[in-house]
C-alpha cells in the first residue's frame, strides 16, 4: 500500500508517504537515495532488490537521514492521539481475517469444541466451541447452560 504504483520512480513519489504534510519525508528519502547511489529516476519495479531494500531500510532516526518505512509508521503510531494521524494511518492499513481463528481472536484451545461433562457441558450435548456458542440466540444458550448446571447432589 505504500508503493501503489510501481511504474513511478523514487523521485516521482513511488513511496507514497509524502502527502502535503509529509514533504520532509520525501526529501529525506531522496537525500538518502543519492548518498547510497540508489537510482532516483528508475521505476520502482525495475530497481534491483538491493536498491528497493535500501529504500525501505530502517536506520537511524536523525535529521536528513532516511529512517525507513517501518520506522516512519512506528513514529506515526506514537502520534496516533491526533485525529489527522489516525486518518493517515487508516489509509495504509488493511485487515485480513486470521486463518487460525477466523477472526474470533481466540486461541485454538478456546475454539476446540467438546462435550466434556467434567467441564460443565451436559452429557451427550453436541460438540460446540465458544465462538459458535456466542453466535447462537440467547434462548438456546440459556437452555444449554440450564442443562449444564450442577445437580444438587453434585454440589
Amino acid at each position: 500500500m505504500v508503493i501503489p504504483n510501481t511504474a513511478l520512480t523514487l523521485r516521482g513519489g513511488a513511496v507514497s508517504l509524502a502527502d502535503e504534510s509529509n514533504k520532509e519525508c520525501q526529501a529525506d528519502l531522496v537525500s538518502f537515495a543519492r548518498k547510497r547511489g540508489i537510482a532516483l529516476d528508475t521505476p520502482w519495479r525495475e530497481l534491483t532488490d538491493a536498491n528497493a531494500r535500501g529504500a525501505r531500510r530502517e536506520g537511524e532516526w536523525t535529521k536528513n537521514v532516511w529512517y525507513g518505512v517501518r520506522r516512519f509508521f512506528a513514529w506515526l503510531e506514537t502520534k496516533a492521539y491526533k485525529m489527522h494521524i489516525r486518518v493517515l494511518l487508516s489509509r495504509y492499513r488493511s485487515y485480513h481475517e486470521c486463518t487460525a481463528c477466523q477472526g474470533s481472536r481466540l486461541k485454538p484451545e478456546a475454539l476446540s469444541g467438546g462435550s466434556d461433562p467434567g467441564r460443565g457441558s451436559p452429557k451427550g450435548s453436541p460438540s460446540i466451541n465458544i465462538r459458535e456458542r456466542d453466535a447462537r440466540p440467547i434462548d438456546r444458550n440459556l437452555r444449554f447452560f440450564w442443562r449444564a448446571r450442577p445437580t444438587p447432589a453434585a454440589r
